[in-house]
């Protein structure tokens, strides 16, 4: 019984910290995106996505 809730919380751990790293992941690329806009103007936009993919 104890081996198997111990499992569970192990389970439950890895789960949560491989969706935080994940939101990281997507805060980070919002982020890149936001000062590209801020630094090119709306009309740049496309430009900054060529130059940066």
């Amino acid at each position: 019984m104890l081996r198997s809730t111990v499992v569970g919380l192990f389970a439950c751990i890895a789960v949560a910290v491989v969706a935080s790293a994940e939101d990281d992941e997507q805060v980070a690329e919002k982020r890149a995106m936001r000062n590209a806009l801020v630094r090119f103007g709306r009309s740049g936009m496309r430009n900054a996505l060529v130059r940066f993919g």
